[in-house]
């Protein structure tokens, strides 16, 4: 069947010579080659290649010609123009290449690692790479060379193997994107993808794919991967692997159904941009602030300092690798970007690099900053509240005021006011640290963040729920009922232009509030989320950035391979690994 323009044009067999066709690959000046079957004395048997030079259609069989078997599969031309299949039934037989007029087949005597190869894949660089049961080959003109799934991709893979018993990985798909990344569809095991020793795998209970087999994957210019699901098999398909009212064909391949996907935006939303370790070039690490700078460039923190605008990404990094594990940031009025680290102190990015700033706080770790009406720079963290006046910092601990020693947010109101959120209420300052709401009976007394909506109102949210204060009254909102959530813990709170707060919560996703109404967008309304959101930001171009991760601890594992304490602190400050990788979203979605 050919399309052109809105009309289908069937092929008869007689030209094709082929009664059943099961590949078709497509050259860059556009003839096609297909191969397929036909019908023999006990059933169909394989029916050659079949080429169209843009006018007369050839088909190659072993009667006329020295192609390695009748049946060829996973058709594939390269950026030389060369065709390159896959011979046999049983995929034992290696791989063949076809320059048009020769044949050339490669098998372990040839210098073919092995004989088994199920998939064939391409990009722009040139290289071929075949999918086998035990990792991937990759030829780049000259010869092949293995990359076993145990040991090349990602250390997370032996822990997948040792939970097959050793099992060959059962590969039937298999495409290389741009930028690396490579995707490995199976028959029964779901899709893997790696990329810089990342590891996914999607099946049909995390991801919009239809079946844990996928029978083709295709990536068009945006990105998109097309996947074809279904099974494949040795002897001919005899029933539908889903649903058994479902048609079916009884040939070699059995489909349920295609999928286009795109890194766990379900396709029924096209709105949500979603990028994680496979999209993103750089480690998202993770972040629990998201800013917008005056040009409309989007910061946030994590392995390093990132910075998102139009679709692309930038990533800056401190001189000393072990400095670059942020997770959160302070964009200052002026520009500068300040950046607490977990190893040397406060950093501060200008004129295009992070430099030190400051390693003499009088206080533990940095969880927040702001500048006063002065301009005056303010620090909490673990240990009380620091100021900087005079290059110097003065530190306000318990035993000045505060009623708790560890505090979680600092915020300056647009009457120049200043508050501060502690794990044992809210405290404002005047000249003192003063204790606001001593009386009120909050959600809970730990202010995780604090913000103001357009009718100057404070947002406070705290580890059970939020409170709004108008600056005589405090309501409380620990629960709500329309969407069946009590004691939520809120992470950060934006105010969009339309008035209207944003709130990412540690266990429930997105909240949406326009002072009556209650919307959620979590991982079952939009198919795109982790329900665990760190951080969420309104942009001024009307489009929801939001930093989600999985609900799940990145403390030390004590079954990691290494008990090295240099080892550990790398692993725990730059990568902090599991086997559910990836662990950090950064979406995008436009209201």
């Amino acid at each position: 069947m050919k399309y052109e323009g809105g009309n289908f044009v069937n092929i008869p067999a007689t030209e094709t010579k082929l009664q059943v066709i099961t590949d078709i690959a497509i050259t860059a000046t556009d003839k096609v080659y297909v191969s397929g079957m036909v019908m023999g004395e006990k059933g169909y048997v394989g029916g050659g290649l079949s080429f169209f030079n843009g006018s007369n259609w050839t088909n190659f069989n072993k009667g006329n010609s020295e192609i390695p078997d009748n049946l060829l599969s996973d058709l594939l031309v390269d950026n030389t123009g060369h065709l390159w299949a896959i011979p046999g039934v049983k995929h034992d037989m290696g791989v063949a290449k076809f320059d048009g007029k020769n044949w050339k087949y490669y098998t372990t005597a040839a210098g073919l690692p092995v004989n088994q190869v199920s998939a064939i894949a391409t990009n722009s660089t040139g290289k071929v790479w075949l999918g086998t049961p035990k990792g991937i080959i990759e030829n780049d003109g000259a010869t092949f060379t293995m990359k076993p799934f145990s040991n090349s991709f990602t250390p997370l893979m032996a822990d997948v193997i040792s939970r097959m018993n050793g099992a060959a990985l059962d590969v039937i798909s298999l495409a290389v994107e741009e930028n690396g990344t490579i995707w490995v569809g199976t028959k029964n095991s779901g899709t893997f993808s790696f990329r810089n020793g990342g590891l996914k795998i999607l099946t049909p209970a995390n991801s919009p794919i239809l079946s844990n087999a996928t029978l083709k994957i295709s990536i068009d210019k945006n990105g998109y991967k097309w996947m074809v699901a279904g099974y494949k098999y040795e002897e001919y398909a005899t029933s539908a692997p889903f649903d058994k009212n479902r048609h079916h064909t009884p040939y070699l391949v059995n489909t349920g159904g295609v999928t286009v996907y795109r890194e766990n935006a379900m396709i029924t939303n096209p709105k949500w941009i979603v990028y994680d370790s496979t999209t993103c070039p750089y480690d998202l690490g993770t972040t629990s602030t998201i800013d917008e700078d005056k040009q409309g460039n989007i910061w946030f923190a994590g392995s390093g300092l990132m910075k998102y605008k139009d679709g692309a990404f930038s990533n800056y990094k401190h001189a000393q690798a072990l400095h670059n594990g942020f997770y959160i940031l302070y964009l200052a009025p002026d520009g500068k970007i300040f950046l607490p680290s977990s190893i040397g102190g406060l950093k501060v990015f200008e004129n295009g690099a992070i430099s030190d700033f400051s390693k003499g706080l009088g206080m533990g770790g940095i969880s927040t900053l702001t500048y006063d009406k002065d301009n005056v720079l303010w620090a909490a963290g673990q240990g009380g509240i620091s100021r900087r006046v005079n290059n110097e910092w003065e530190t306000f601990k318990k035993s000045d005021g505060l009623p708790a020693n560890i505090i979680y947010s600092l915020f300056k109101d647009s009457k120049d006011s200043l508050w501060a959120g502690t794990m044992r209420g809210l405290v404002k300052w005047d000249t003192t640290w003063k204790r606001i709401g001593e009386d009120v009976d909050f959600p809970s007394d730990d202010f995780t963040c604090i913000t103001e909506d357009k009718n100057g109102r404070l947002l406070l949210g705290c580890n059970k729920g939020i409170s709004i204060y108008d600056h005589k009254t405090f309501t409380n909102i620990p629960k709500v009922e329309s969407l069946n959530l009590n004691k939520f813990r809120v992470n950060q709170i934006c105010v969009d232009k339309n008035n209207i707060a944003w709130i990412a919560t540690e266990a429930y996703g997105v909240l949406r509030f326009d002072g009556t109404n209650w919307t959620q967008l979590n991982s079952k309304t939009t198919g795109a989320l982790w329900d665990r959101v760190s951080a969420v930001k309104m942009a001024s171009d009307g489009k929801l950035y939001i930093s989600c991760a999985q609900s799940m601890s990145n403390a030390f594992d004590p079954e990691l391979p290494t008990q090295d304490a240099d080892e550990l602190l790398r692993r725990d400050i730059t990568r902090r690994i599991k086997l559910a990788d990836p662990r950090q979203l950064f979406a995008v979605i436009q209201m």
